[in-house]
């Protein structure tokens, strides 16, 4: 979504970045040597995967700082280290208070309960990508858009029809997760970190140590909430950016074009782990625009009160992967992702996600595939007059209705192994019987869709009989209400 004229700003943005940097090092070779005052990197116990940078707290307006945000339609975006994304509705209903109303109240302190947990990465654009499946031209091939992590909204979004886009109808009465194209992205590397704390303005910005320090970076915006018009002068003075604020603009619009402007020259970003509610709604809030509103976001004149509980300190944790590496695997998400299911459990005030939670999200899931969407049959009649192969050619993956159980492959893979309480019961069952089984050996198990089917599992056969007599005892509303 991002123009490749915006791509090619910041790009020349941050060269010159680089430039002014490296004649800064030739003036002040001191610089070279500097050791930079660490904090604590501690283990985390139980898990052999990430160090943890903890016992800190941070702003919400400075998390928002290096969230991801696309340019068009202005929503957050996140790395897939969340058990679940945002739903709109979640921040603006509920019974008695929710967190559209604890922002918009004063001295409220709603938000500092719990840590955020986040990991910093560096935001990367693809210049070129494979958007076509090689077996059928047809069919877009999801897994063959980038090579790496996708970046994707951290909430649902349902688009505006006055907006001005040609979409298919459907479009507009589904919510959506938009997905980035040509972006993916890596863990921080010591060059872009001491870009970072160059623009920053650190007299000492080389690092002789190999893993970054963002909790210095985070505490170093402490003094400056944004709450108010002098509030972000002094930051803007005392950081030295190059950043003039506009009086004829709103502070909410100020702290828009700030962050454009921060965005320019550096591709370091932030995932949030867990927090994602606080975050989505403290971006979209902090900007003026109003929670649950449809895509484009439009400015809407919201304006925070200076002691809204958005502008105090929350404790913070900052995740770093213990592999020297610069890659981000599909099993870091996937951890990360299992990290968020346990902080989740353990919070006070935590909904369990139901069986029905988990079918509606399969449901979403059918809805908003592409390649599936394209392939299912309009009506019966399609299906009927679909030409039957001989019996070497029923696993050809050009047919319709194989290309139909190749996405619904796709789309239960991802079920079973990261939707709750599926994967529960799966961990469960793995701790029971000793198997290999892992969301990435079905994803590269070429054969396992062309078996797909619809037959009955008898050893579920008790819970169906329940649910029959649930339903012929006119008691389905019950269950229901149940599963909620």
């Amino acid at each position: 979504m991002l123009s490749e004229q915006l791509i090619a700003l910041r790009s020349t943005i941050q060269t010159l970045i680089d430039e002014g940097m490296s004649k800064c090092s030739k003036l002040h070779p001191e610089c070279e040597t500097f050791v930079q005052e660490n904090s604590t990197l501690t283990p985390m116990e139980g898990n052999d995967k990430f160090l943890l940078e903890d016992d800190f707290k941070s702003l919400l307006s400075t998390i928002v700082l290096f969230l991801d945000q696309e340019t068009y339609f202005n929503v957050p975006m996140n790395l897939d280290v969340n058990f679940r994304h945002v739903r709109q509705d979640n921040l603006t209903e509920g019974d008695g208070a929710n967190i559209k109303d604890s922002i918009l109240e004063d001295n409220g302190k709603s938000f500092q309960n719990s840590p955020l947990c986040l990991m910093f990465y560096e935001k990367i654009h693809v210049k070129e990508q494979m958007l076509i499946d090689q077996v059928d031209e047809t069919e877009p091939k999801l897994s063959d858009q980038v090579e790496g992590p996708v970046l994707s909204s951290m909430s649902y979004c349902q688009i505006n029809k006055e907006c001005g886009l040609k979409l298919p109808e459907i479009a507009f009465e589904r919510q959506l997760l938009l997905e980035l194209q040509k972006t993916t992205a890596t863990l921080v590397t010591k060059q872009q970190y001491e870009l970072l704390l160059f623009i920053l303005g650190q007299q000492h910005y080389r690092l002789n140590e190999n893993r970054p320090c963002f909790s210095s970076v985070l505490k170093l915006f402490n003094k400056y909430d944004t709450s108010s018009v002098e509030n972000f002068e002094s930051m803007l003075q005392e950081l030295q950016f190059p950043y003039e604020y506009n009086k004829g603009k709103s502070l909410a619009q100020n702290r828009r074009d700030f962050k454009d402007f921060f965005s320019c020259m550096t591709n370091i970003k932030v995932a949030v782990v867990e927090g994602c509610h606080r975050v989505e709604a403290a971006c979209r809030t902090l900007q003026g625009y109003q929670l649950g509103a449809p895509i484009p976001l439009v400015y809407d004149e919201l304006e925070v009160p200076p002691t809204s509980t958005l502008f105090k300190a929350i404790p913070t944790r900052i995740y770093h992967c213990i592999e020297d590496t610069t890659d981000i695997k599909t099993s870091t998400l996937d951890s990360l992702k299992q990290l968020s299911t346990e902080i989740a459990r353990d919070k006070e005030l935590y909904v369990r996600v139901k069986w029905l939670n988990f079918f509606q999200q399969v449901l979403n899931d059918m809805e908003n595939h592409i390649g599936l969407q394209e392939a299912l049959y309009n009506n019966q009649e399609d299906f009927y007059r679909e030409e039957i192969p001989g019996y070497n050619q029923k696993a050809n993956p050009t047919l319709r209705s194989n290309r139909i159980r190749k996405s619904l492959h796709q789309i239960l893979t991802k079920a079973i192994f990261t939707y709750q309480p599926c994967c529960d019961l799966l961990h469960f069952c793995k701790k029971k019987k000793d198997t290999d089984a892992t969301r990435i050996s079905w994803e590269k198990a070429n054969k396992e869709w062309t078996v797909l089917g619809t037959e009955p599992y008898q050893h579920v056969s008790m819970y169906v009989q329940n649910l029959l007599l649930l339903v012929l005892t006119n008691s389905y509303p019950i269950f229901l209400d149940t599963c909620n």
